[in-house]
């Protein structure tokens, strides 16, 4: 869109249409993957150096199916655990890690007049602590209800 080009909002009416073309692009969208995937399931081959993944490749697409998993460690579970294990046993199964979470004041803090006893450089090692990765703006559109 050129900068010169005047911009209106839409009518309701108009913003649900383009919301029901949406959503039946992402149905569409999730059935064509559904079948990639089952395809990739069924006749795909395993890539060299990833065990975790099937790949089935055309003569201008691959298509590569990931099966991930995230690890959850329940610190409760695993305190028994190194309660009752010899300590040799127990650290090789786990090590304990520190974690810090910024504390949703701290900005406000920082913006302000130091409180006593803060180093004088504390605003540099806070920026060099915490980094902010801005995210790209997402979009959900809800259906308001099914007779609409």
């Amino acid at each position: 869109m050129s900068a010169t080009e005047s911009v209106r909002k839409v009518s309701p009416e108009t913003l649900d249409k383009l919301c029901d073309r949406r959503g039946k692009l992402r149905a569409e969208l999730d059935d064509l993957n559904d079948k990639l995937k089952h395809q990739v399931d069924l006749f795909g081959f395993t890539p060299p150096g990833a065990e975790k993944s099937k790949r089935l490749t055309g003569t201008k697409y691959q298509a590569t199916v990931s099966y991930g998993e995230t690890t959850e460690i329940r610190d409760a579970q695993v305190e028994t655990i190194e309660r009752v294990c010899p300590e040799n046993l127990f650290t090789k199964l786990f090590r304990k890690v520190m974690r810090y979470k910024l504390e949703s004041g701290a900005s406000l803090l920082l913006a302000g007049t130091l409180p006593d006893g803060a180093p004088p450089n504390l605003r540099r090692l806070f920026a060099a602590a915490v980094i902010l990765k801005p995210r790209p703006p997402s979009l959900s559109v809800e259906k308001l209800s099914e007779d609409a």
